[in-house]
């Protein structure tokens, strides 16, 4: 309880004691009239039949504690911090996922060389930062695909990729989003969208989303396995998460 409060109910507890202890009332079995006395100490409040002076002095102590009980409550729902209007995410780790397809089946590829950090404002509806991923980190269980996947990306002469987020679509602390942004992959950069999900927890943000690319966009020449041509389509699924403040 805080000192509005207190004042509040201790105000409305000593009127309730001083209408007890100097409000009599006395009935008169003749007339049938009922008489308010008021003790002679209780200066200023002359005595009348039928007086309503008690019952003004109730009706003020009862509004003077309303009025109590309402500003603390605007004082107390005053300090209440809000939701920050910026977050920032340091110190950014996660990993990509893709998934490929040839005739021969799917497979997948992840890479945990991810780095960078993020600066989300809510009030502008924006994301900016940069974030990187090490080229030369996939693995998918099988060496061989593992250095088709290498010579795809050209990782000795481009051995990053990155991601700078210009937008943001939805809100960060209500439901889904889609993070807006340009890829740069293989000297080419192209504008794209990662619909996906924001998460705050205990100082540390996380989003994950998915996305679908294809590799002719990026100039990316599709590799043969076995005979058969890897399809241009690639899944990918991102996660990143970081220290927040």
């Amino acid at each position: 309880m805080n000192q509005n409060e207190r004042s509040g109910n201790t105000g409305m507890l000593s009127c309730s004691r001083r209408i007890s202890r100097d409000v009599g009332r006395v009935s008169d079995p003749v007339n049938g009239n009922h008489t308010i006395h008021l003790p002679a100490h209780a200066e200023g409040y002359p005595r009348f039949q039928h007086s309503n002076a008690p019952a003004l002095h109730l009706l003020g102590c009862l509004l003077g504690g309303m009025l109590l009980f309402l500003s603390s409550g605007l004082s107390w729902a005053a300090t209440v911090p809000s939701a920050p209007a910026t977050i920032v995410t340091n110190h950014l780790a996660g990993q990509v996922i893709y998934t490929g397809s040839s005739p021969m089946g799917e497979w997948h590829g992840t890479n945990t060389a991810v780095a960078g950090q993020l600066i989300w404002n809510q009030a502008a509806g924006t994301v900016s930062g940069l974030v990187t991923v090490d080229l030369a980190r996939w693995e998918s269980g099988n060496k061989i695909r593992d250095r088709h996947t290498l010579s795809l990306f050209d990782v000795k002469s481009f051995p990053t990729s990155s991601f700078q987020p210009t937008g943001l679509k939805g809100r960060l602390d209500a439901g889904p989003v889609t993070v807006l942004g340009t890829l740069s992959l293989h000297d080419v950069k192209r504008p794209i969208e990662i619909p996906g999900v924001v998460t705050v927890s205990q100082g540390r943000q996380s989003f994950q989303g998915d996305l679908v690319l294809h590799l002719a966009d990026w100039q990316l020449k599709r590799p043969t396995m076995l005979g058969a041509a890897v399809a241009d389509e690639v899944k990918v699924h991102v996660y990143g998460e970081g220290a927040s403040r």
